[in-house]
């Protein structure tokens, strides 16, 4: 009689694909919660107000088994998803989210409140055993790898990844209801949907998607569900979407007073705000090389250090969406 365990070749599979023997990647799993260092991150809004936004910032050696885990298990169901979900995933970016809703009647956003901290572990359990296709004790090691007190953790490489897995039944499930009722869908950040489509549809699937949202245990922000007919600007993650995809005039403005505001100060720049200028840049690159250009020697003519590097023009690039909430 055989008496190894049905599940242990898929143990040692694991061991094998993420580079691990077992007892590190169990005694990881044991004690990840001491692998964090959670901080809160204030962030200014455009309004003055401060808001803040709590990492959960895994160290170092359980951020490169995570990598791992993203890159060599979670990756090729990423390119499996629906044309439609965006965010996080490879060689997709904010234009493919936007373009499904150019030029139309009406768009509308729809944001759920506090994604990440309401994805609870037995949700990314079932994404390990039933989406991935692991069995019980390898997806409950995985699980113990890719969540922080009992929650996806903000911060880790594969909380995006696993949050598209976790709401890809509730996408399904609006997606074919958009298909039947001849709407536009898209997801980006993993958490922003948006639909457009003809007035008189999208209007009532309103009610539709916040209740099917609900009914999977997450909640919407009220005052994030925008409604943008067409005599308004249309917009989605940042990207005009009346006539043709475009930066907002708005966005552009703000970049423009950062650099500004930087050099009235006269005491030098951070690198914060170095790579913000630079994160500004590239926005507005991946929709305008041209207004990209005119920031980028804005830059170069007021502060007193050329911040951005030469824009590549050799080859094409591809852009992925990251979680910037």
């Amino acid at each position: 009689m055989n008496n190894t365990p049905s599940n242990y070749y898929s143990l040692r599979q694991l061991e094998w694909t993420l580079g691990f023997k077992r007892d590190v990647l169990q005694d990881m799993a044991r004690q990840a919660g001491k692998y964090y260092r959670p901080y809160d991150e204030k962030q200014v809004k455009k309004n003055g107000k401060v808001k803040i936004r709590h990492i959960d910032n895994p160290l170092r050696k359980l951020k490169f088994i995570q990598k791992r885990i993203l890159k060599r298990v979670l990756s090729e169901h990423m390119k499996q998803l629906p044309d439609g979900m965006v965010g996080g995933v490879p060689g997709k970016s904010i234009i493919d989210n936007a373009k499904p809703h150019i030029n139309q009647e009406m768009v509308v956003t729809i944001d759920l409140k506090n994604c990440f901290p309401n994805t609870k572990a037995s949700n990314i359990f079932l994404v390990w055993r039933d989406i991935v296709g692991y069995g019980t004790r390898q997806a409950n090691l995985l699980t113990q790898l890719t969540t922080f007190r009992t929650i996806l953790p903000q911060g880790a490489p594969t909380s995006s990844a696993l949050c598209n897995l976790v709401l890809l039944s509730l996408y399904k499930e609006i997606q074919t209801y958009a298909d039947k009722n001849g709407l536009n869908l898209s997801t980006n950040y993993v958490d922003d949907f948006t639909l457009s489509g003809r007035a008189n549809v999208v209007r009532p699937a309103i009610r539709f998607v916040i209740k099917r949202i609900q009914h999977y245990g997450f909640a919407v922000r009220r005052i994030k569900v925008v409604v943008m007919p067409a005599h308004k600007n249309q917009k989605t993650t940042g990207l005009l979407l009346n006539k043709k995809v475009n930066v907002a005039r708005k966005r552009i403005e703000e970049t423009r007073n950062k650099i500004f505001a930087i050099k009235k100060r006269a005491t030098g720049i951070t690198e914060k705000e170095q790579r913000s200028i630079e994160g500004d840049i590239l926005f507005v690159k991946k929709v305008s090389k041209e207004k990209a250009e005119k920031l980028k020697k804005l830059v170069n003519e007021v502060l007193p250090t050329n911040l951005i590097p030469e824009f590549e023009t050799s080859k094409p690039e591809r852009w992925s969406c990251r979680h910037h909430k």
